[in-house]
């Protein structure tokens, strides 16, 4: 899709006067956008992309994506940064008399493509340009393995494997067009909180491979949520934003040099865990109101938190409710205040109906039962946040195997055409198991053989 940086600026206008039009008022987040250059790049006579690089504090040199073209997700998000610097480059370099002058051409190019390229997506084209997502499930999320002596094991200590550049390289070949790359990080921090360096490398390694794939990559807060760390209650609350904006504030830095195809999610189902409303709520319990109001109030500390560390100003952040529950998206979330135009995406999970999709048992059919179970989460949802405009993504959903291809096939098949009619995102949650109690493996991560080959299929269609 091609953008000329007048066009880009028109969008953004109509976009912007559709939103007062519309009184959209707290369902999306408002702000001004500041220009900024997120990553150096260059510009060869052709317009294409050669080069998109940043170095470090430390001097090292990390080498991003080359974009040469729009065959995939990139199109949506960064294409309209090397149309609009090929265009401006390839006019001034027409009319430059100098070297020096086409010099100075792709340099101003490369930040008004920036800034170009942020403010022309919107949210739900976002979610929308993140389509079929796959998440890297008990992978990098494994935590409190106190037998283990080496952190770096702790990587294979549930999946049983490690990633592969092959492996991510399969995911994409498949035709997803996003990951999420779960990680918990409590058992990889000292005691002021500072990350390892050796665990930052090695899901750095992984996140590059999957962005160097041309992938949007989601990176979170997981299994982090305990009463030392985050916990969503007001004894806790001050001991929890310094762990959350601490972690953040390292992420941020390290990550700043990724361009728009790298996202932040706030933290993983942040919940009262060990108590009565864990896993549900009571809209009328002063308990459970205290915890919705918690996670909001982290959800805005996080936001404020990598808004301030340069590269960051515009970056796609997601956010979740309480639990990652739907039923708390759709009352009691407050969406937070942003800098930045439109650039918050709301996250929610769905394992529905709970029976069907996470209790061993006995098998049984997705039915009219089942398929209204999601409609009601997904309406709810759709009216809530894509109506007022703001992108959503569906975080995490999947079904144990429990022997019934055909009902979990069906599953499987009902729930993504569902989250595409209402232009949401879906990623679908695989641990790389294949018995126990919570079988959702579909691909085998040490061999690349896809055991759920015809689910896979039904995704990404």
């Amino acid at each position: 899709m091609s953008k000329t940086k007048n066009f880009s600026l028109i969008n953004s206008f109509l976009f912007t006067l559709l939103v007062l039009c519309l009184g959209l008022g707290g369902c999306s987040a408002k702000g001004t956008t500041e220009e900024k250059t997120k990553e150096k790049t260059s510009v060869d006579t052709t317009g294409a992309v050669v080069d998109r690089s940043y170095v470090d504090e430390d001097g090292s040199k990390h080498i991003r994506a080359t974009l040469k073209g729009a065959e995939d997700v990139t199109k949506t998000v960064e294409s309209a940064a090397s149309t609009s610097a090929s265009t401006s480059a390839s006019t001034s370099a027409s009319t430059s008399a100098s070297t020096t002058a086409s010099a100075s051409a792709s340099a101003s190019a490369s930040t008004s493509a920036s800034t170009s390229a942020s403010t022309s997506v919107s949210s739900i084209e976002y979610a929308k340009a993140m389509g079929a997502g796959y998440n890297l499930g008990n992978e990098f999320d494994a935590y409190n393995c106190t037998w283990l002596s080496d952190e770096m094991a702790y990587e294979s200590a549930w999946s049983k494997a490690v990633t592969t550049k092959e492996f991510i390289h399969h995911v994409k070949e498949l035709g997803f067009t996003s990951i999420r790359i779960p990680v918990s990080w409590h058992n990889h921090v000292d005691q002021n909180f500072t990350i390892s360096k050796q665990w930052l490398d090695r899901v750095d390694e992984v996140v590059s491979w999957a962005y160097d794939e041309g992938l949007i990559v989601v990176l979170n807060i997981h299994h982090d949520i305990d009463r030392s760390y985050i916990y969503p209650s007001y004894d806790c609350y001050e001991s929890s934003k310094k762990y959350l904006v601490t972690v953040w504030k390292q992420l941020a830095i390290h990550f700043a040099g990724y361009g728009d195809r790298l996202v932040f999610e706030a933290m993983n189902e942040p919940r009262l865990v060990g108590e009565t409303y864990e896993w549900w709520v009571n809209p009328s319990d002063s308990r459970c109101k205290e915890a919705i109001d918690v996670v909001n109030k982290l959800n805005q500390d996080f936001v404020d938190c990598v808004r301030g560390v340069k590269g960051n100003e515009e970056r796609f952040l997601m956010i979740p409710s309480y639990c990652d529950m739907y039923e708390c998206g759709a009352s009691g979330f407050v969406v937070p205040n942003d800098s930045a135009f439109d650039k918050l995406l709301f996250t929610f999970h769905a394992y529905l109906p709970y029976k069907f999709a996470q209790v061993n048992g006995e098998a049984y059919d997705f039915g009219a039962q089942e398929k209204k179970a999601n409609d009601d989460a997904f309406d709810a949802i759709y009216d809530r946040f894509v109506k007022c405009g703001v992108g959503v993504v569906l975080g995490e959903f999947g079904a144990i195997d429990k022997g019934r291809d055909d009902s979990r096939l069906a599953y499987f098949e009902y729930v993504a055409k569902l989250a595409k009619q209402k232009g949401m995102a879906y990623m679908v949650w695989d641990n790389n198991s294949y018995s126990g109690d919570a079988p959702f493996g579909l691909i085998d991560r040490a061999t690349v053989i896809d055991k759920g080959k015809e689910i896979l299929d039904v995704l990404v269609k």
